[in-house]
C-alpha cells in the first residue's frame, strides 16, 4: 500500500483584509447596480438625485467593485491554496516534508491517527475544495505532526482509506472527525465503513491524546 498527497496551506481570500473590503464593496455596489439604477424598480432615479452629472462615473465605480469582488470568489476557488510539501505513507513508514522539515515515522513508533476531513476536489460540490483536510500522527511520546494535505479525486481518497485500514489492521487508532457543513452526507459516508473508528473528534481541544 501507498498513499502520497501535497502538504498544502489554506490560503482564505475572502479573510484577509482586501478580501473582506471587495466583498463589502461587492455588497453595497450590487445593490447600486441592481436596486437602485434601474428606474423602473423604485419609479425614481436616485443616483441623479444624489450625484447629478457625476452619477454615471459613480456607476461604472461600482460595476469596478463588483468585478473585484468576482475576482475575489474567482481567487478563493482557484487558488485557495499552496503547497508546502508532500506526505507519502506506506506500510512501513509515513514520511512528512513540510517547508525545510523532515520527519519520518516508522510504523512502530506510531500510536494513533487522527483525520479530519473535508472533503476531495470536486467542482460538482460547493464545498469540495480539495483543502482542509487534516492528518494528526501522534507517536509513543504523546507527541503530535499535523498536516493540511490535498485529496485531488475519489481515486486518492479511497487510497487514502486502504492506507489507513492497513494501518488500522497493524493496531494503530484511526480517529476521525468530519469538517464538512452540517449539511453534507459525509457522517453517512459509506466509504469510511471498513474503518472501526471508536469516536469521533468534534474538536480538537476537547482531547489532545489519545
Amino acid at each position: 500500500m501507498n498513499f502520497e498527497a501535497q502538504i498544502v496551506k489554506t490560503i482564505n481570500w475572502r479573510r484577509k483584509p482586501y478580501g473582506v473590503i471587495s466583498m463589502i464593496l461587492y455588497a453595497i455596489a450590487s445593490i447600486v447596480v441592481f436596486i437602485l439604477a434601474p428606474k423602473d424598480i423604485l419609479e425614481r432615479d436616485y443616483l441623479t438625485e444624489w450625484f447629478g452629472q457625476y452619477h454615471k462615473p459613480f456607476l461604472w465605480l461600482n460595476l469596478l467593485f463588483i468585478l473585484n469582488g468576482a475576482l475575489v470568489m474567482i481567487l478563493q476557488n482557484s487558488f485557495s491554496f499552496k503547497t508546502i510539501g508532500g506526505v507519502k505513507m506506506t506500510d512501513e513508514k509515513v514520511t512528512i516534508n513540510q517547508l525545510s522539515e523532515s520527519i519520518v515515522y516508522n510504523i512502530q513508533e506510531i500510536v494513533a491517527i487522527r483525520l479530519y476531513y473535508y472533503g476531495y476536489k470536486s467542482y460538482w460540490k460547493s464545498w469540495g475544495k480539495g483543502t482542509q483536510n487534516f492528518i494528526t500522527v501522534v507517536d509513543k511520546q504523546d507527541k503530535e505532526c499535523v498536516f493540511e494535505f490535498f485529496l485531488s479525486s475519489y481515486a486518492h481518497k479511497k487510497n487514502m482509506i486502504d492506507q489507513l485500514l492497513s494501518f488500522q489492521k497493524r493496531g494503530i487508532k484511526i480517529k476521525l472527525d468530519y469538517l464538512n457543513p452540517p449539511n453534507a452526507s459525509y457522517p453517512f459516508d459509506t466509504d469510511f465503513v471498513e474503518l472501526k473508528m471508536q469516536d469521533r473528534y468534534q474538536n480538537k481541544q476537547v482531547q489532545q491524546t489519545l
